[in-house]
């Protein structure tokens, strides 16, 4: 509690008190070179920075629903979208839980006649959708597909 002063006297003894530096600062501190540190690898950088270059070159997922639930008998849509896909490159479809190729390209290579593929190039957003199919579901077609880009 600060004593019984007059006012002015009151802010000048506060300001004294609250203004002292703590007792693990440094009261007399250097100015920092950022030149006098550790030296900076500029190879490593150069190197990382031609890989960073290098994977925003190569295709990725766009965001899509990955999950579907339906009633049996209905057709199943399993949307997959792939931005900056290059001509080199192929979607594949996969049923993992059996480890089945589905498809190769828009190209079902299944003997199930259910299953079809469905490309859409979107241009405007550079992507390309491919939707894999499934007509009149059962039960077991339940389980994980998975659509990669090699």
């Amino acid at each position: 509690m600060c004593p019984n002063t007059s006012p002015p006297l009151l802010l000048l003894w506060c300001v004294l008190v609250c203004g002292k530096p703590s007792p693990h600062s440094n009261p007399h501190p250097s100015p920092w070179d950022w030149q006098m540190g550790k030296q900076v690898d500029y190879v490593k950088f150069d190197m990382y920075e031609e890989e960073m270059k290098m994977m925003v070159e190569q295709p990725y997922f766009g965001k899509t629903k990955n999950k579907t639930t339906l009633k049996c008998g209905k057709v199943a849509f399993l949307p997959c979208r792939v931005k900056n896909m290059g001509e080199e490159y192929m979607v594949t479809w996969m049923y993992l839980s059996e480890v089945t190729i589905l498809s190769v390209g828009s190209m079902a290579f299944s003997s199930d006649q259910r299953l079809s593929v469905v490309h859409v190039n979107r241009p405007r957003i550079q992507a390309d959708d491919w939707t894999l199919l499934i007509n009149t579901t059962t039960t077991m077609d339940s389980g994980k597909y998975e659509c990669s880009v090699n």
